[in-house]
């Protein structure tokens, strides 16, 4: 805090805007200070006193000087402040006053003192009780010594001088806390002087308006106001200050020049002793904001209520009466609204046919009896053109503090179609049922059709298998019974149909072996030909190599596909001269076809046979089975030996690739 000086002299004018600033200032002083200054003035008047000084007490213990008379700079400067350690501090916490007699330089342990010509000292603490909160230092230029009066007096005025200071500093404390209350709270405060200008502003208002508490101290309270609105709020201020009004709802400007919509109230009060307006202004943006809000959100919940399809109500428990019932209403039913808010009125229990009336009101009086919020029933109506309507009501009731049940709110719904909904498919999952248990009966019946079926398709393989072994082994008897010369061209043809059956045979084994699946050709051609090659050359097997595509085909077809491969293997053991034998084996696909080719190592077919001018039996069976079963075409060719080119189409066959067929 500054120290006072005796300085005199006329003070400067100050300016308004100067003498504001000078009037927060004071107010914003320590009115302890002043209290420690008005005890060193009355000091003063003490006779013999003519300089001294008055400090404050820490709580740390240290003495500060508050201010200071008749006094010379240089001195001052070496008294400033005493810490806790000191010895003046020391003397000042025993709580004894001191007073010093002159009797010479030699006798004063102050040289600061001798060279201020000091002579008579006295050091009185200020004290509340037993509490001390300061120090009065009074001293003389002129006398040797304090009398008995003199200390009487000073003894009296610091007495009573420490009352006063434990109150004021107790009232600071409060002051202090009620400042930093002001400044928490969110509402702006302002601290309004009779003539109109701003003593004190918390932290809230200077955010709100974009300026610092320093700038605001001081400024007339109505340049916070947009200038159009300056008449208007003058009034108010004129109204406040005289206690005729208490509201002022005109904006409050900010330092960017925005508007900020406050409700402002006034008390008529004091502040630092003096009469003063205590404003708090409210923001009100947020405030509207939430209105808008609030009022948008209504508008749009009145639109969606309004454009259901479900009617919502609210019925009035006390007077029996709706207070609300929305348009959907009509849509449902084809009732105005007005049938239930008019008179005279219609509710909706009223409309319940008669057999569902006991069962409707059931909900309603369990969850009204039982303390219960929420509930629902359905029942069914008449509309209004005589149709019956199923509806659904939910409903929640609303009670007062002591539990009594006031409104009853709820939606109603159409839900006949659902009903209906709902019957046919209970219905149809009862046809379902039926038609699931005849489906199971059937199936279990298949079972054992298919389980019967596949017996006798196992009987049937096995016979045909030994049938087909039966005939072979009749052949092949027959062959070894020929050995004269004539017989040789009888051999042969049994031995050509031999291989036929053994043929067949092999295809019957494999399919019987995969329940009667595709078969893949290139697996097909291996077993045929190493089948006819030990009936035509045994002991001598030919080298055979088989590659290509794995085209499967149909067992319809399979039979046809080994008997072709059976005709060409024979011709190339009969008309091949090669040693060793070598066949070649190529199955492709080719654009929706399978293209079969068959090659020996041989001399390769006649000129005539290639003309077609002779055919043999072979490669007529070939010719045929390929034309009339296989629905496809045969090619012969020389190329390094005799070469067979089957194609047929893809109909009817499968492939290991797709399954495309």
């Amino acid at each position: 805090m500054p120290q006072a000086t005796d300085e005199t002299g006329p003070a400067p004018e100050p300016t308004p805007s100067r003498g504001h600033k000078q009037a927060a200032f004071l107010a914003a002083r320590s009115k302890l200070q002043f209290a420690l200054e008005s005890l060193l003035d009355a000091a003063m008047q003490i006779p013999g006193a003519d300089c001294g000084g008055v400090y404050e007490r820490t709580p740390a213990g240290s003495l500060r000087l508050i201010a200071s008379r008749k006094l010379s700079e240089s001195f001052l400067l070496g008294i400033p402040e005493h810490g806790p350690e000191s010895t003046q501090a020391q003397i000042v916490s025993a709580g004894e006053p001191l007073w010093f007699d002159w009797e010479g330089p030699e006798t004063c342990p102050w040289p600061g003192n001798i060279a201020e010509g000091l002579k008579a000292l006295a050091c009185i603490p200020i004290r509340h009780n037993s509490v001390v909160v300061g120090a009065l230092n009074l001293a003389s230029h002129t006398i040797d010594r304090f009398d008995e009066i003199t200390r009487a007096q000073v003894l009296d005025l610091t007495q009573a001088a420490g009352i006063a200071v434990v109150q004021m500093r107790h009232q600071e404390v409060l002051e202090g806390n009620l400042r930093k209350l002001f400044d928490v709270i969110p509402e702006c405060l302002f601290i309004v002087s009779p003539e109109g200008d701003i003593i004190h502003a918390n932290a809230s208002a200077a955010r709100t308006l974009g300026r610092s508490v320093e700038d605001l101290l001081g400024t007339a309270v109505l340049d916070l106001h947009p200038v159009g609105r300056g008449e208007e709020a003058s009034c108010i201020l004129q109204g406040m200050l005289d206690g005729s009004q208490e509201t002022c709802l005109v904006p409050i400007l900010a330092v960017d020049g925005t508007q900020v919509p406050v409700e402002t109230r006034a008390v008529r009060g004091e502040w630092d002793g003096q009469p003063a307006l205590i404003c708090t202004s409210r923001n009100m943006s947020e405030k509207r904001r939430m209105e808008e809000d609030l009022r948008h959100s209504r508008t749009l919940l009145e639109m969606v209520v309004e454009h259901s399809d479900v009617a919502a109500y609210a019925l009035n428990l006390t007077t029996d009466r709706y207070e609300y019932m929305s348009p959907a209403i009509e849509r449902l039913l084809g009732y105005p609204v007005q049938r239930f808010l008019g008179s005279p009125r219609m509710r909706l229990l009223d409309l319940v046919v008669p057999e569902d009336r006991e069962a409707s009101m059931a909900p309603i009086l369990a969850a009204t009896g039982c303390g219960e919020d929420r509930g629902s029933m359905e029942y069914r109506v008449r509309a209004a053109d005589g149709s019956c309507r199923v509806v659904n009501n939910r409903f929640a009731v609303l009670r007062d503090e002591d539990g009594t049940p006031r409104y009853r709110t709820g939606t109603i719904q159409d839900i006949t179609e659902e009903r209906v909904a709902a019957q046919a498919l209970r219905e149809s999952e009862a046809r379902f049922r039926q038609i699931a248990e005849e489906n199971e009966r059937l199936l279990s019946r298949s079972r054992e059709d298919a389980a019967a079926k596949a017996r006798l398709l196992h009987e049937v393989n096995h016979r045909v298998k030994n049938n087909l072994s039966a005939i072979l082994g009749v052949l092949e008897l027959e062959r070894q019974a020929m050995g004269t010369d004539e017989d040789t061209s009888r051999s042969e043809l049994l031995g050509d149909l031999a291989g036929r059956l053994r043929a067949m045979s092999v295809v019957h084994s494999i399919l019987s072996a995969t329940a009667w699946k595709a078969l893949p050709i290139c697996g097909l051609v291996e077993q045929v030909v190493h089948s006819s090659a030990a009936i035509m050359r045994p002991g001598r097997p030919p080298k055979v190599t088989v590659v290509g595509d794995d085209v499967r085909t149909l067992a319809k077809h399979a039979s046809a596909v080994a008997l072709i491969l059976n005709e060409l293997a024979t011709n190339a053991f009969k008309h091949a001269d090669a040693s060793p034998l070598e066949i070649h084996v190529d199955v492709r696909w080719v654009t929706e076809e399978v293209c079969l080719s068959f090659r020996d190592n041989g001399a390769g077919f006649p000129d005539d046979v290639l003309s077609g001018t002779r055919w043999s039996v072979g490669l007529n069976v070939v010719h045929t089975l390929s034309q009339i079963d296989l629905r496809g075409t045969m090619d012969l060719a020389n190329d390094g030996g005799a070469a067979v080119t089957i194609r047929f189409p893809i109909a009817g066959t499968g492939t290991t690739a797709g399954e495309a067929l």
